[in-house]
C-alpha cells in the first residue's frame, strides 16, 4: 500500500520555526496599518493616484505575511514534534502565491498566478504536504482577490 505513494522529502520536525512566524505577523501587521494609512492618504489628496493604489500593494502584502505568520505559528504549535513533509506541488503553490502578490500592479498576470497557486495548494494538500500548501493557498488568494481589485481601480479610476 506505501509503495503507491511517492516518495516525499522529509525536513526538519515542527516547533523549530515559531519565532520566525511570531516575527512575521508583527512585521504584517504593522505593513497592514501603513497600507491602510496609505490608502486613506492617497485617495483622499488625489482620488485617481498612484499613492492609493501603492498603499493597497502594501496592504496586501501585509494581509500575506500576518496571515502566513499567524497561520504558520498555528500550524507549528499544533504540528509540534512531527516531522515535515515537502512536495514540489506545494513549493510551486507558494512560488506562485508570492509572486502573485508581487506583481499585483498587473492585475491580470496577478489573477492568473492565484489560481494556479490555489490549484497547486489544493494539489499538494491532497499529497499530504504539511509545511507549504497552507501558506501557498493563502498567498494565492490574497493574490487573486488584490489582483481582481487593483484591476478594478485601474478599470473604473482610470488611473494608470
Amino acid at each position: 500500500m506505501d509503495e503507491d505513494r511517492p516518495k516525499l522529502n522529509q525536513g526538519a520536525y515542527f516547533g523549530s520555526e515559531i519565532g520566525m512566524y511570531g516575527a512575521m505577523l508583527k512585521i504584517g501587521s504593522f505593513l497592514t496599518i501603513v497600507g491602510i494609512a496609505i490608502v486613506i492618504i492617497g485617495f483622499s489628496i488625489v482620488p485617481k493616484s498612484v499613492i492609493g493604489i501603492t498603499g493597497i500593494v502594501i496592504l496586501f502584502i501585509g494581509l500575506m505575511l500576518a496571515f502566513s505568520g499567524y497561520t504558520g505559528y498555528r500550524d507549528e504549535m499544533k504540528k509540534y514534534g512531527r516531522k515535515r513533509v515537502y512536495t514540489g506541488y506545494g513549493k510551486g503553490s507558494i512560488t506562485s502565491g508570492i509572486f502573485s502578490v508581487l506583481i499585483m500592479a498587473y492585475p491580470f498576470i496577478a489573477i492568473g498566478l492565484g489560481i494556479v497557486a490555489i490549484i497547486l495548494g489544493k494539489m499538494a494538500l491532497s499529497k499530504g504536504d504539511n509545511t507549504y500548501a497552507s501558506a501557498g493557498l493563502l498567498a494565492g488568494i490574497i493574490g487573486l482577490v488584490g489582483g481582481v481589485i487593483v484591476w478594478g481601480l485601474f478599470y473604473f479610476s482610470g488611473a494608470g
